[in-house]
C-alpha cells in the first residue's frame, strides 16, 4: 500500500482511546473559547463578534460531548469552528499594532486546528500514513504548533493591555 493512501482512521468512531481525547477536547474547548470570548469583550469587540465567538463557545463542547455516544455528530463541529474563525478574523481586522499581532496569531492557531480537524477527522482529503495515527508524534507536532500559536497570541494580548 502506498504511503499516501489513507486508512479509515478512528476519529469518527467510538474507539475508547479516541474517546479520551474527545473528553479532553471538551474541557479544553470550553476553557479556551471562554478565555477568547473574555479577551474579545475586554478589547471592545462589537456584539456580533462576541455572538460569533459565544456561539462557538457553547456549541463546540456541546457537539463534542454529544459525539461521545454518536461519533457522526463530529461533522457538526464545522459550525462552531466557522463561527469562532469568523469572529477571530473580525477581531484581527478591527485591531492594530501589538493587539493585531496577538489576534492574528490566535486566529492562525484556531484556523489551523480547524483545518487539521477537517483533514484528519473528516478525511475529505487523503491523510498520509505518516499523519494517520492520532496518537503518533507527527500528528502531535502539528497539534503542538496549533496550540502554541493560540497560547502565544493569548499571551501577547494579555501583556499589551
Amino acid at each position: 500500500m502506498s504511503r499516501m493512501r489513507a486508512a479509515r482512521g478512528v476519529e469518527l468512531t467510538s474507539d475508547s482511546l479516541f474517546q479520551r481525547r474527545v473528553r479532553r477536547l471538551i474541557a479544553i474547548s470550553a476553557v479556551a473559547l471562554g478565555l477568547i470570548f473574555w479577551l474579545a469583550a475586554r478589547d471592545g469587540a462589537p456584539w456580533w463578534v462576541l455572538a460569533l465567538i459565544g456561539v462557538g463557545w457553547i456549541l463546540m463542547p456541546t457537539f463534542l460531548a454529544a459525539s461521545l455516544s454518536r461519533p457522526s455528530m463530529r461533522y457538526l463541529l464545522i459550525i462552531p469552528a466557522t463561527t469562532v474563525g469568523l469572529g477571530l478574523i473580525a477581531m484581527t481586522l478591527m485591531t492594530d499594532g501589538s493587539n493585531q499581532v496577538g489576534w492574528l496569531l490566535m486566529t492562525f492557531g484556531v484556523l489551523s486546528g480547524g483545518t487539521f480537524g477537517l483533514w484528519f477527522w473528516y478525511r475529505w482529503l487523503p491523510v498520509p500514513r505518516l499523519l494517520d495515527d492520532p496518537f503518533g508524534w507527527p500528528r502531535l507536532i502539528l497539534v503542538a504548533g496549533h496550540v502554541g500559536l493560540i497560547l502565544f497570541g493569548f499571551g501577547l494580548l494579555l501583556t499589551v493591555n
